[in-house]
């Protein structure tokens, strides 16, 4: 069941998602909002800092707020809270800090808790790896099985692109593309615009494994559109990333080289160091100029991706 606490702040998760940057400008403290309101506008900030992938500040208010949650005894919100943390880690890379937060999330899930809060920290889970593939199928199948049981959009939504992105990752591209075009529709009938971009970018890369160029198109000029309208130019690193798998697939690998060198562009344009990020553009270019026999450059690529930091 849903508490009043945990209604708002998803309520608000929503209205943060059709415009992070929007979001940002409001001012919860001179705006007449109650104790209860700004409470929960803050735990949306903390979510839309980390959506403009702002990580520092995403992170100082999110253990900012995790402070006053645990003092308040709002445990069901102070996990919506963590999962922003979590999800911090999961970009940069962190893997076991990212496990401590899970670990810490799923303490504060009780019996009471909404089911939706405890499978997106099973999602959390899921994604962060554990070296089990059998456990990794039965993580998956449990939460396939409760998938019907959440009804709340920005819950069902980050659900399934969570389970989409688990089946991509184990090169099942029809499961995936079933999952994400399911959270597709319900983030777009919803306007959870930002979700709606990252799984656009998403699917490039599953409709490109699964050949389905056309498609694969079609939500390449999706993503720009939305990266425009949210003023979001960091979305690019992925935007070109996955377009220069799609044309590697395609074995069009002079065009793959110039968007990977534009994903690298883009993401060093941006204040946030991503060092997993960036082996993957520069072990992709090196592995594409190998294609090409362009050798010497390739080997300065993979020597870039050698000395990048991805611990």
């Amino acid at each position: 069941m849903l508490t009043d606490a945990f209604t708002a702040v998803l309520h608000q998760l929503i209205l943060m998602a059709r415009d992070p940057l929007i979001y940002l400008a409001i001012n919860e403290e001179s705006a007449g909002f109650n104790a209860d309101e700004v409470l929960a506008i803050r735990i949306a900030k903390a979510y839309a800092y980390l959506n403009v992938y702002k990580l520092d500040e995403a992170l100082e208010l999110a253990i900012k707020n995790r402070q006053q949650l645990a003092e308040m005894q709002l445990s069901d919100c102070a996990t919506l809270n963590l999962n922003v943390i979590i999800n911090i880690y999961a970009k940069l890379g962190d893997i076991p800090a990212m496990k401590s937060y899970i670990e810490e999330a799923a303490n504060l899930i009780s019996k009471d808790s909404p089911s939706e809060l405890a499978l997106m920290i099973d999602c959390a889970r899921l994604n962060s790896g554990h070296g089990n593939p059998a456990a990794a199928r039965e993580a998956l199948d449990t939460i396939a099985a409760a998938i019907d049981k959440v009804e709340h959009p920005y819950c069902r939504v980050s659900v399934l692109r969570c389970l989409a992105i688990a089946h991509s990752q184990n090169r099942r591209h029809d499961l995936a593309l079933t999952y994400f075009s399911a959270a597709y529709d319900v983030a777009s009938q919803n306007q959870i615009s930002i979700q709606t971009l990252d799984i656009a970018i998403e699917m490039i890369l599953v409709c490109a494994h699964l050949k389905k160029f056309e498609m694969a198109e079609r939500f390449y000029n999706v993503a720009g559109g939305l990266i425009d309208q949210l003023r979001l130019p960091v979305y690019r690193v992925g935007l070109y990333f996955n377009y220069g798998i799609l044309r590697t697939i395609q074995e069009d690998f002079r065009a793959s080289v110039l968007f990977y060198q534009q994903s690298l562009k883009a993401l060093s344009e941006i204040p946030v160091k991503l060092p997993h990020t960036k082996f993957k553009i520069y072990n992709n270019l090196a592995n594409t100029l190998n294609y090409l026999n362009e050798a010497e450059q390739a080997l300065r690529y993979q020597l870039e991706a050698e000395k990048t930091d991805c611990r």
